[in-house]
């Protein structure tokens, strides 16, 4: 048997054993070249070297396949730069997302081949919190000697996809994702890895109104009351309709984190503004704090007992880091009793100190990895 037999062969048996994995493979260009040294992927193919694939058996090259094929869809293929605040180190990164695809793979029942990173302390993990204990206890941690390097796809350029070209690509990945889930489930074989599990599900979730959400977080399930007082500006001036607004001894000092870095975008920019003000015009809260943040806070701005402006300059347009954000708020004088979070949640850098007051992460993306803190929401965003 040559080597493109046998590459065909292991996926025509993972369509038939693990449908989600045989679909998804199906689904996604497969590029023979002896120049590289297993296999690798940059989250738009798949290019493997044909003398290492016969190497192995049978079930160890539906592994590597598998293993492959979980970079794309967990989103492995992105541009990191700086992980909590100090350059990546690409190699510890591509350990670190091999130890938490292994052991998924492992627990979903397929073997793996000889040399693999297997440690069952590393089960429930996310990349980053494998990579942070590398880090500290052990840095030069040798690589497995099969499954090559992750990349990141590009543009016509050479360059790394970013703006609404990656985020189309990250939409492409999930519709991927979500038609292999459906032929796993129809067929009723082979176990979905927890990761892919926690995607599907997420992909499924009802996108509830984020009006709702809101209201709720703001003011628990039942507000104190509602007042004439102020009148509801957003039905008044919308729809000519004279309603009352929400009158809540809840509603003190909220403290909103916004991500103003290059990867969001101007629409986003907007929404996450109009929804700000609409806050405010809502349910008038004591104060609000606005801190515009990108790898670092750029600006803050504080309004008090409703007041608010109509337009907002947005500054830095950097990369993506929230750490210094939740420091400031820790570290300044800013009184709060809740946080909201907008971003696309291109999060890397999530703090180790949880705030002690409730956090809403309003995301502008279905592609995120959870945070280890608060509530999500997903926001629709207008074209």
């Amino acid at each position: 048997m040559d080597a493109q037999t046998a590459m065909a062969r292991a996926k025509t048996q993972l369509v038939f054993n693990q449908p989600f994995f045989g679909v998804f493979a199906l689904d996604t260009p497969f590029i023979e070249d002896d120049t590289i040294p297993t296999m690798c992927t940059n989250g738009e193919y798949i290019k493997w070297n044909p003398d290492k694939l016969m190497e192995w058996d049978e079930a160890e090259r539906q592994f590597v396949v598998c293993h492959e094929i979980m970079h794309i869809a967990l989103h492995h293929c992105v541009e990191i730069t700086d992980i909590d605040g100090e350059p990546v180190d690409h190699k510890l990164l591509n350990v670190s997302m091999d130890y938490v695809i292994n052991a998924q793979l492992i627990d979903a029942g397929m073997r793996m081949p000889k040399g693999g990173l297997f440690d069952a302390k590393y089960r429930g993990m996310t990349w980053l919190q494998v990579y942070r204990i590398l880090k500290k206890e052990q840095p030069d941690h040798p690589e497995q000697p099969w499954g090559g390097g992750v990349g990141v796809p590009q543009d016509g350029d050479g360059k790394p996809l970013q703006g609404e070209a990656e985020k189309q690509h990250a939409a492409e990945i999930n519709i991927k994702v979500s038609k292999a889930a459906q032929a796993a489930e129809a067929r009723g074989v082979g176990d979905l890895p927890a990761g892919i599990k926690e995607i599907v599900q997420k992909l499924r979730e009802t996108k509830v109104n984020f009006e709702d959400v809101l209201l709720r977080f703001m003011c628990g399930d039942n507000p104190d009351d509602y007042t004439f007082t102020r009148p509801n500006k957003k039905a008044w001036h919308q729809g000519g309709l004279l309603l009352p607004t929400i009158s809540n001894d809840g509603i003190g000092d909220i403290a909103i984190l916004f991500d103003s870095s290059g990867s969001m975008q101007t629409s986003e920019l907007e929404q996450g503004f109009s929804e700000i003000k609409s806050l405010v015009e809502e349910y008038t809260p004591r104060s609000v704090t606005v801190v515009q943040f990108d790898g670092e806070v750029q600006k803050v701005d504080t309004f008090e007992d409703g007041e608010f402006i109509d337009k907002i300059e947005f500054t830095g347009r950097g990369g993506t880091r929230v750490e210094p954000a939740f420091k400031y708020l820790d570290q300044a004088e800013v009184e709060y009793d809740q946080i909201i979070v907008f971003s696309d949640m291109g999060i890397f850098d999530y703090p180790d100190i949880h705030p002690e007051v409730p956090t809403l992460w309003v995301s502008t993306s279905s592609h995120f990895s959870p945070p280890p803190f608060g509530e999500v929401t997903v926001i629709e965003v207008g074209a």
